[in-house]
C-alpha cells in the first residue's frame, strides 16, 4: 500500500512538474536580462589591438590583468580579434538569447586564494564562475557579438550567477539598462 501511494505522489509531481515552463531570467540560476532586454551604451568602449573583448567592472573598462576576478563583471565580445583597435559606439543592445554556463580556471592558483579553498575542493576543482551568456545585436555594429557577465570566481559550492544590482555596479555610467525584459531575483 506504501508503494503504491508512493508511485502516485511521484506520478503526479512528475506531471504537475511537466506543465510549467522554464524562465530563463528567474530563480537561483536565472539570468539578469532576458531575451528582448535593451540597454543603452553611453560611451565609446575600445577593444584593445589584436583582443576580440573588452572587460567592464566598476564603471570602467579594463583588461584581463586588471580586471578583479574574485567580484562581479562583464565583457564586450566582438566576432574577432582585428591587428588594430575596434570601437563600441554609443548605442542601443538588443538582448537575442540568453544562457547560463560554468567556466573553470584550471590554472595555479594564488597560495592565499587555495588556503581558503583547501577544504571546499574535495574533488580537486578550481575556483569556477557562472556566466550570463548574451548573444546581442547593437544597431549599426555587427561586429559586436556578445555580452558575457559574471558574478565572479569563487569555489564550486560558493559560485553564483551575476544579479541585477551586481549588473548595475559593473556597468555604472558606461551602460544603461532601458528595458530588462523579464523578471530577476535579487
Amino acid at each position: 500500500m506504501l508503494r503504491r501511494l508512493w508511485i502516485l505522489v511521484t506520478a503526479v509531481s512528475l506531471s504537475v512538474a511537466g506543465c510549467h515552463t522554464y524562465d530563463p531570467t528567474s530563480g537561483y540560476y536565472g539570468n539578469p536580462l532576458g531575451t528582448g532586454a535593451q540597454l543603452q551604451i553611453m560611451t565609446e568602449l575600445v577593444v584593445p589591438a589584436g583582443l576580440a573583448r573588452v572587460y567592464v567592472q566598476y564603471g570602467k573598462t579594463m583588461g584581463y590583468g586588471a580586471m578583479n576576478q574574485y567580484a562581479p563583471f562583464c565583457y564586450f565580445l566582438m566576432r574577432e580579434p582585428l591587428p588594430v583597435a575596434q570601437t563600441i559606439r554609443p548605442g542601443m543592445l538588443r538582448v537575442e538569447s540568453v544562457s547560463l554556463n560554468e567556466t573553470e580556471v584550471s590554472r595555479v592558483l594564488p597560495s592565499r586564494v587555495a588556503a581558503a579553498h583547501l577544504f571546499v575542493h574535495s574533488d580537486g576543482r578550481g575556483v569556477i564562475a557562472l556566466q550570463s551568456y548574451m548573444r546581442v545585436a547593437v544597431d549599426g555594429q555587427p561586429d559586436v557579438y556578445a555580452l558575457v557577465c559574471s558574478g565572479a570566481f569563487a569555489a564550486p559550492m560558493e559560485a553564483k550567477p551575476i544579479r541585477l544590482k551586481e549588473l548595475m555596479q559593473v556597468f555604472g555610467e558606461l551602460v544603461e539598462i532601458r528595458e530588462q525584459a523579464g523578471s530577476w531575483p535579487d
